[in-house]
């Protein structure tokens, strides 16, 4: 077959498209009309403070990397702003909300969180932080000959570059880069431009393996500690990041294959293969920041997996480069020649080598998209619903539910309107009120929502479907919540994330993880977790209530994937980050306890390698966590590639924060 060509790269905008690009892709082609942002809004508000410094991204040889936080999640020019008259408005120009004024925000937090706005907990400056950074070991014989092949685009040794470098996004992790330091942190980051360069790298490694060790680096935007720079380790640490290797370098309509180099993004896929007419489909939480090369590596799942497959799925061929030389097999869709050894490398996290190029399935880019919302008397109604939906085979591209906790907080992120618009709008919720708990008799407290998005080529296809989903959600007591809140649920998953940084500055931490659970454990575990929590939270003498709540975000023909989210007030506790990671562990030990996995698909890291030794069937027994080890062994011998992730090597690592200084 002819592969497409493309044309070199392009996707990086001229500045003043950069709002436009991002609300088309991140809405899947939605018109803005009432998206836009008012110039003129910002401009009126009254002086604040900022927890993002403009002097950081000054040194960093990626362009896209020089405009993300230090010390947060996401771009520097977007974060939620409290002012001194109580308003929050997000800041930038990139999403749906930047630029509008949130009135319900702050007594969400206050109410449901207790945060007290008046206690602030400031960060650490970035030249603060900087000064803790510890010189490079450097191997001068490996980088001689480094210099000698000229294999990479980019090689840097600042602080900047390195702390970058050095740390993922868990919340144990934040906390460290606000209150504290790392102790061991990479001596070099490497950017190479292609395959052939990333082979050199690793040969060369090979050669100096009692002096060099690699960790690979993708999006970096792992909650499971991955990136942890192991202490014990006194090689020179060498961060192989693969964000100039972007490219599409071939696409192939006829079969419907495409290849994406490793540091492709979730947005740059879209917004490269577009000009196709084709797309992955593949759209995590992180989709803007995670690569294709970090797919792969975590096991990744997207929001519409549904209709397009995990990684797992749709990953033909995937070219890595390890210790033995470069793995690969081929493009076909399936064959049987023994073990598909692909899957030794989903969910690898970095242990066996750097995944460079892979081979994938795409789609024709849907002509029609629908979204839709509905409103349940409670979660297990909800739950029940989504059951039947699947079972039905209706598969819609995307199916997700919220229970009340997630409800009233979508509810607070709802902007502020004036004149006729506020007015339209106070009469109709007044309405859908007056609907939803006089005629329909729901409880405000126990409501909860799910949101769908369907996508197909045919407009009667997708006009049957959403008249299916609605059927059956009736019969569940569900309510037709309209295609507005639809669509807006799905476009806060991009900004839901910079939640966190807010919170952290009013002494609030908090954090998601989630598990696969079968269809009928789905309510005995979402329940007995978040009562664990409530409970350990107690016994730890957490003072204000914790928030607690969870989401179905994908569904399966055996069970869901559940996502908890949880937080805590640590203004009064004395060592925050044990406290937090000790109820964080409790929940876990409650999911695997109530038929959950360990996890769906952020991964197992370093957070929560110590479940790899326990011989349980949610996280994987005692004879394949020795199969992992010799698999380890006999392609990387030398633990060139130790990260310490998935207990698979020793790796000591340690948080430090100063609490006295909070």
């Amino acid at each position: 077959p002819q592969h497409l060509s493309p044309p070199p790269p392009t996707h990086k905008m001229p500045e003043d498209t950069n709002q436009q690009r991002r609300l088309r892709i991140l809405s899947n082609h939605l018109k803005d009309e009432n998206g836009s942002i008012s110039k003129e809004i910002c401009s009126k508000f009254p002086p604040f403070h900022s927890n993002v410094e403009d002097n950081s991204g000054t040194k960093i040889p990626n362009g896209e990397q020089r405009s993300v936080k230090w010390n947060g999640w996401g771009y520097r020019d977007t974060e939620f702003l409290m002012h001194a008259n109580g308003d929050v408005h997000v800041t930038g120009d990139r999403y749906p909300l930047s630029g509008k004024i949130l009135p319900k925000f702050r007594n969400f937090w206050v109410d449901e969180c207790e945060l007290d706005i008046q206690n602030q907990s400031m960060p650490q400056s970035f030249a603060d932080i900087l000064k803790k950074i510890h010189k490079p070991r450097l191997c001068k014989e490996y980088l001689d000959e480094l210099e000698r092949e000229k294999c990479y685009k980019y090689i840097t040794f600042d602080e900047e570059s390195r702390l970058l470098h050095s740390r993922g996004h868990s919340v144990q992790e934040i906390f460290q880069l606000r209150y504290g330091h790392f102790n061991r942190y990479v001596d070099v980051v490497i950017y190479p431009d292609c395959h052939e360069h990333v082979e050199k790298i690793v040969q060369l490694a090979v050669k100096y393996s009692k002096q060099v060790m690699i960790i690979p680096y993708g999006g970096g935007t792992t909650v499971t500690q991955s990136l942890l720079v192991p202490e014990n380790d006194d090689r020179m640490v060498i961060s192989v990041d693969t964000h100039e290797m972007n490219r599409v370098l071939w696409v192939d309509k006829k079969n419907m294959m495409a290849c994406l180099q490793a540091g492709v993004t979730g947005m740059d896929a879209y917004d490269l293969l577009e000009q196709y007419g084709v797309t992955l489909g593949h759209e995590p939480d992180s989709y803007e920041l995670s690569t294709m090369g970090g797919w792969v590596a975590t096991r990744a799942s997207g929001m519409k997996k549904n209709k397009y497959g995990n990684v797992e799925d749709f990953l033909l061929d995937a070219k890595v480069v390890t210790p033995m030389g470069t793995f690969h097999q081929g493009n076909h869709e399936r064959k049987s020649t023994g073990p598909d050894l692909k899957h030794l490398f989903l969910g690898s996290e970095g242990t066996l080598g750097v995944v460079t190029e892979c081979v994938v399935r795409i789609f024709d880019m849907p002509k029609h998209k629908k979204y839709g919302s509905i409103v349940f008397p409670s979660f297990q109604d909800g739950v029940d619903c989504l059951y039947e939906v699947h079972k039905a085979g209706i598969v819609p591209a995307c199916m997700r539910l919220v229970d009340n906790v997630n409800f009233t907080m979508g509810a607070s992120l709802k902007e502020k309107l004036g004149g006729v618009a506020h007015a339209k709008r106070a009469m109709v919720d007044a309405l859908k009120k007056a609907i939803l708990t006089k005629v329909k008799g729901m409880d405000l407290h126990s409501v909860c929502a799910a949101t769908f998005l369907i996508e197909e080529n045919d407009i009667e296809v997708v006009n049957k479907k959403q008249q299916q989903i609605l059927e059956i959600a009736k019969r569940h007591g569900g309510l037709d919540g309209g295609e507005e809140p639809g669509k807006q649920g799905f476009l806060l998953t991009y900004v839901i994330a910079y939640l966190r940084d807010f919170a952290f500055q009013y002494y609030f931490m908090c954090e998601s993880f989630e598990t696969n659970v079968p269809w009928d454990k789905i309510d005995v575990c979402q329940k007995r977790v978040k009562e664990r929590m409530i409970a350990d939270c107690k016994k730890a003498g957490v003072k204000q209530k914790p928030w607690v709540c969870c989401r179905v975000s994908q569904a399966y023909q055996t069970g869901v994937c559940l996502y908890f989210y949880f937080g805590i007030v640590f203004s009064d506790i004395q060592d925050p980050v044990s406290v937090f990671s000790m109820i964080e562990e409790g929940a876990r030990d409650e999911i695997l306890l109530y038929g959950g996995s360990l996890s769906h698909h952020h991964g197992v890291g370093k957070l929560r390698r110590k479940w790899m030794l326990e011989d349980n069937p949610g996280v994987i027994t005692k004879p394949g966590f020795n199969m992992l080890q010799k698999i380890k062994n006999a392609i990387d011998r030398d633990n060139i590639f130790g990260n310490g992730n998935m207990n698979l090597t020793e790796a000591k690592i340690s948080v430090v924060g100063d609490s006295s200084k909070i």
